[in-house]
């Protein structure tokens, strides 16, 4: 408790009366939008309103009384984010590990300026070494990521996410699909099936915080085997998740490599989704063979989204990689694809050329040996994004705990804090990477 008394983050109060204060407000040079002078309606309810999120929020600062185990009590009331006004395309990034929640947070101010304004996020799925069944884990520290990064203006696509190197929590899982008799789980149909709870319960999780899509798992044919088993159970799972969710509820796989160079997303049944992102080959090299094959992947994927009558085609977890994480260190070197700065610009360069005015979702992980911040890749694709539209605001969120409208502000340790708190036992076997930016 003494370490918690401790902990005052920053907070914006957002005053009654409407007054911008230039320090919150910026020098007027980036962003123009007029704020409402009007004095906001206090909710009479016990849900959460907010402004339009277009509308950069009136500021000044206090430091808070209280002890600071309060913020949870605002992080845990539901609210809707007002996205109207957002342009259609999802202009994103891919949050696939929780040190990447954590620096998207810490860099919300810089995603926004640069153009983003939809975060992918992972719940974190492992099976339990004991019973040998899939949970999730950490469960509070992702719900909280979910609303601080809502808090910040971003849309929330949330996804069960079971392809960490620590799923099988000290056992040995069959990635390759070898059928090697040493190894203590492999991808089935009967697998697949155990995930059923686990992927209903963040679905309801995902209707309870008003997600802007769902998904029912990262890399599902990693988990049944073989491409009938996870169609049959991307159908099945589907109306049992659209009776606890009443979103939007979106499909994704990696790629199929078919020989000659081309790789198409995984032909599986998607019947019945709105949307289908789907993960390429990371960027070669040669980037006018990559640039081949990534038009060759984007028009199947469009092939599917009309045979499948869905809203729309994005891509995830493109890009050229530069090295930096441990695990993908390895792979990469495998096949030759560490790539140089100027080589991964090349590979953005060219994965616009042919997805502008194709493709309407984009989810690229901005991290450590991806599109990581301020790094030529980075500066094209948020380029493209900021050619579709304006930034993003913070919505204007009401607090019950404090009694008036704030904007929280964190510091990395005070975020490790918060993540070793809610996450108790759990913490320490989630995976995550030290990314202190």
């Amino acid at each position: 408790m003494q370490l918690w008394k401790s902990y005052r983050p920053v907070i914006a109060v957002l005053l009654l009366l409407g007054v911008c204060l230039s320090s919150a407000c910026g020098t007027g040079e980036a962003e123009t939008t007029t704020p409402a002078t009007t004095e906001p309606t206090l909710p009479t309810t016990t849900e959460t309103t907010t402004t339009p999120a277009t509308t950069p929020p009136p500021t000044t600062t206090e430091e808070p009384e209280d002890e600071s185990a309060l913020w949870w009590e605002d992080f845990k009331q539901p609210f809707t984010l007002d996205s109207s006004a957002y342009p259609e395309f999802y202009r994103g990034a891919w949050g696939a590990r929780l040190d990447e929640l954590r620096s998207y947070l810490l860099n919300a101010a810089k995603l926004r300026e640069d153009g983003v304004d939809t975060i992918m996020m992972e719940a974190e799925i492992v099976l339990d070494p004991e019973t040998h069944e899939p949970k999730s884990i950490g469960d509070d520290i992702f719900i909280f990521y979910l609303q601080a990064l809502k808090r910040e203006g971003f849309r929330i696509i949330l996804i069960p996410n079971a392809m960490h190197p620590n799923l099988a929590q000290g056992l040995e899982y069959d990635w390759e699909n070898s059928s090697d008799p040493d190894k203590d789980y492999y991808p089935s149909y009967e697998l697949i099936r155990k995930f059923d709870g686990v992927v209903l319960k963040w679905a309801a999780i995902a209707e309870e915080y008003d997600v802007e899509a769902f998904l029912p798992m990262l890399e599902p044919y990693k988990l049944a085997g073989d491409y009938q088993m996870a169609s049959q159970w991307l159908q099945e799972i589907l109306p049992q998740i659209r009776e606890v969710y009443s979103g939007q509820v979106w499909a994704t796989e990696i790629m199929h490599d078919i020989g000659h160079g081309l790789s198409i997303p995984r032909p599986l049944n998607y019947s019945g989704y709105n949307f289908l992102v789907s993960g390429p080959p990371a960027g070669w090299k040669e980037a006018n063979y990559w640039e081949d094959m990534i038009e060759f992947f984007i028009q199947k994927g469009l092939e599917y989204t009309d045979n499948y009558s869905m809203q729309g085609f994005g891509l995830y977890e493109y890009g050229g990689y530069t090295g930096g994480i441990w695990y993908e260190d390895v792979q990469m070197a495998a096949i030759g694809q560490n790539l140089t700065q100027e080589q991964a610009a090349n590979i953005a360069e060219a994965f616009i050329r042919q997805a502008s005015g194709k493709i309407k979702a984009s989810f690229p992980r901005m991290s450590v040996g991806w599109v990581d911040f301020d790094t030529p890749s980075y500066e094209i694709i948020t380029a493209w994004y900021k050619s579709m539209g304006d930034n993003i605001f913070p919505p204007v969120i009401y607090s019950w705990t404090y009694g008036h409208y704030i904007v929280y502000r964190w510091t990395y340790e005070q975020l490790i804090e918060i993540e070793q708190k809610l996450g108790g036992d759990d913490y320490e076997i989630i995976f995550n990477l030290d990314s202190p930016h």
